[in-house]
C-alpha cells in the first residue's frame, strides 16, 4: 500500500483507490489533523484487505513536492505524527514508513509505472547485449508529470548525451540490465506553486496582489502554503499580458528543452489530464492533444471578463492554461503541433508514481525478510486451513502461486533502483 501525500488531494494507492481532500501540505499547521486523515485511510485499507494478511501487507507514506516546499521543522513534525499512525496500524512498516519522496525518484517511478502499464519494459530489456547500441528510444514512452508543487520529465536515453545536463542522467537496473534515463524534477513548477510565482511577478509576495492573469471582475482569497493572499483582477487582463508574466516565470525556472530531443511517444498525466478534461479536449478516458490546443483554450479563457469567482477553477483558468502551454513549448521545448497522449488510468490502474514506488517497497521488504528468514516459502507452504480461515487460505494460495510463477520477472522489476 502506498499513501500518495502530494499537493493535490492525497490518497491510498492500490486496486482500491481512496481519496481524501485536501492535500497533505494543507495540514502543515495542524499535524494531528493530517494524522487523523491518514488514520481514516488505514481504516479503509482494513476493510479492503483480509485480516489474516494485515501483518504481511507493507504500507508506506510518501510526500511529494508540496511537502518539499515546507519548512524542515514543519515537515519533521508532520512526519512524526504520520509515522505514529502507520506504526499503530496492523500493517507491516519498515524503518521509515513516512518520508518525503525525492523528486528524482518521483520521476523515475512515474516513468516506470507508465511503461510498465504500456507493456514496453519487457521488449526493451529482452534485447540482447549485442543490440544495445541500436536500441531505439521509441521502444519506451517519455513521462511528463504535472503536480501541484513540481513537474517531472523522464525518458530513456540511448544515443549521445552531450545535449543533456550530466546531473539529469541516471543509470538504473531493469531486468538485470543497465539503462540510462534522463530525469529531472522542477520544484516550484507545479500548477499551485507556479500560480504563486506568477502572481509574484506583479511585485508582491504577500498581502494583496494584482495580476493580469485574473479578470477585473474577480477578487479571490487564496491560501497556499499557510499564507493567505488577496488577489485582484487587473485592467491589463488578457492573454498577451498574462503570457508575459507566465513566460518570465518559465524562463527563470531554467527548464531544459528536453522535448526537442525525445524520439519516443510523449505521455502526460497529473494536472495535464485535469485541465485538458475541464476544457473538453479529452474525454475521461484521456486522449491525444497538442500544446496548440492549450494555447487556443488559454486565449479563450483570458478573453472572459464576467465574474467567475463563484467557480472553484474558472477564475484561474487563464493563468493555468497559459502556464501549461508555456511549460510545454517555452519550457520543455515541445513543438506546438506535436502529439501528446494524456492519461489518468492505463489498464484500469491510476497513472502515477505510486506503482513504481510500490514495486520498490515490496522489493525492500522482500530483501529484509529474506535476510532475517522471518517469512520463507516453506513458512507459506506449511500454513494449513487449521491455521487460517478458509478465506485466508485461498488468498495465500493465490498470492503464493502468483509469486512463484512470476518470481524471476518480478524480482527483476523490483530491482528498479540500484
Amino acid at each position: 500500500m502506498i499513501v500518495d501525500a502530494g499537493t493535490i488531494p492525497f490518497k491510498l494507492q492500490k486496486e482500491l483507490f481512496v481519496e481524501r481532500n485536501p492535500g497533505l501540505s494543507s495540514y502543515s499547521s495542524v499535524p494531528k489533523e493530517a494524522a487523523a486523515v491518514v488514520a481514516d485511510l488505514m481504516e479503509e485499507a482494513k476493510l479492503a484487505i483480509p485480516k489474516c494478511l494485515w501483518k504481511h501487507s507493507p504500507v508506506a507514506l510518501r510526500a511529494t513536492a508540496g511537502f518539499r516546499l515546507l519548512p524542515k521543522e514543519t515537515v519533521k513534525t508532520i512526519l512524526q505524527e504520520l509515522e505514529t499512525v502507520l506504526r499503530d496500524s496492523p500493517f507491516l512498516t519498515g524503518e521509515d514508513p513516512a518520508t518525503v519522496l525525492d523528486g528524482t525518484d518521483e520521476g523515475i517511478f512515474g516513468w516506470f509505472t507508465l511503461n510498465y502499464l504500456l507493456d514496453r519494459l519487457e521488449s526493451l530489456t529482452q534485447e540482447s547485449n549485442a543490440q544495445r547500441s541500436t536500441i531505439s528510444e521509441e521502444l519506451t514512452a517519455a513521462a511528463f508529470d504535472l503536480g501541484g508543487g513540481s513537474t517531472q520529465v523522464t525518458f530513456l536515453l540511448t544515443g549521445s548525451e552531450e545535449q543533456y545536463p550530466s546531473s539529469f542522467i541516471k543509470e538504473i537496473t531493469l531486468f538485470s540490465k543497465k539503462v540510462k534515463l534522463y530525469t529531472h524534477s522542477y520544484l516550484g513548477n507545479g500548477v499551485m506553486a507556479s500560480r504563486l510565482n506568477i502572481l509574484r511577478m506583479s511585485g508582491k509576495s504577500t498581502g494583496t496582489v494584482i495580476s493580469p492573469c485574473i479578470a477585473v471582475a474577480d477578487e479571490l482569497n487564496w491560501k497556499f502554503q499557510e499564507t493567505n493572499y488577496r488577489i485582484l483582477g487587473s485592467s491589463e487582463y488578457g492573454f498577451d499580458n498574462c503570457y508575459k508574466n507566465v513566460r518570465k516565470h518559465v524562463y527563470l525556472s531554467s527548464i531544459h528543452e528536453a522535448g526537442r530531443f525525445i524520439l519516443g511517444d510523449l505521455y502526460a498525466f497529473g494536472y495535464f489530464y485535469d485541465h485538458a478534461l475541464k476544457i473538453g479536449i479529452i474525454s475521461t478516458q484521456g486522449g491525444n492533444v497538442t500544446a496548440a490546443q492549450f494555447l487556443v483554450a488559454a486565449k479563450d479563457a483570458c478573453s472572459k471578463t464576467e465574474n467567475l469567482k463563484n467557480d472553484f477553477w474558472k477564475p484561474w483558468q487563464c493563468l493555468d492554461l497559459t502556464y501549461i502551454y508555456a511549460l510545454l513549448v517555452d519550457g520543455y521545448g515541445i513543438a506546438a503541433d506535436r502529439n501528446i497522449t494524456i492519461v489518468k488510468k492505463l489498464r484500469g490502474m491510476e497513472m502515477s508514481w505510486a506503482l513504481g514506488a510500490a514495486h520498490h517497497l515490496i522489493n525492500t521488504f522482500h530483501e529484509s525478510k529474506s535476510k532475517n528468514n522471518t517469512i520463507t516459502e516453506n513458512d507459506l507452504n506449511k500454513r494449513t486451513s487449521e491455521q487460517l480461515t478458509q478465506t485466508c487460505t485461498n488468498y495465500w494460495s493465490e498470492f503464493q502461486t502468483y509469486l512463484l510463477s512470476r518470481f524471476y520477472n518480478l524480482m527483476s522489476l523490483f530491482d528498479l533502483l540500484e
